[in-house]
């Protein structure tokens, strides 16, 4: 608990339900004897793509809640590739950023992730400093832009 900075129990028990949920994590014991005690308990943790495939095989929404289908975030290849790669965004900052990316204003935003347009406008000031940009056309530039000209493949 040390590494993570979960300072409860109950705090690391309800991520691991959440994640078991979304089946992003599969809980397993372990056969064999262990001297009359509980079996230990083993979780596998399963790929992006293993992921996708398991909540479409329960016929579960594929992305979460605020992203549109499939093919609407396939096109945003460069922009997710971009807010992955280490600008140190929280979820909800990432989230924003790839709405800001499709184009929506700040209230399309917020009605989307069900937040208020005030608490948009403060995630987006983060992601700014976090880009090092100051509008949200340098943001869109250097979400698609990978500082050779645009990326045009998508």
């Amino acid at each position: 608990m040390d590494l993570t900075g979960i300072s409860a129990y109950s705090t690391a028990r309800r991520g691991i339900a959440g994640l078991v949920g979304k089946l992003s994590i599969e809980r397993r014991k372990l056969a064999g004897q262990n001297g009359g005690h509980q079996p230990p308990v083993v979780y596998l943790v399963f790929t992006p793509e293993e992921i996708l495939a398991r909540r479409r095989a329960v016929g579960l929404p594929v992305y979460p809640k605020g992203v549109e289908g499939e093919q609407r975030v396939l096109s945003l290849g460069p922009a997710v590739k971009r807010v992955v790669d280490g600008h140190n965004l929280s979820r909800r900052e990432a989230q924003v950023a790839l709405c800001c990316a499709q184009g929506l204003t700040n209230a399309q935003i917020g009605s989307r992730l069900t937040v208020s347009e005030q608490t948009v406008k403060f995630h987006l000031r983060n992601i700014f400093a976090k880009f090092g940009v100051k509008r949200r056309a340098e943001l869109i530039a250097r979400l698609f832009c990978d500082g050779n000209g645009p990326d045009f493949s998508r």
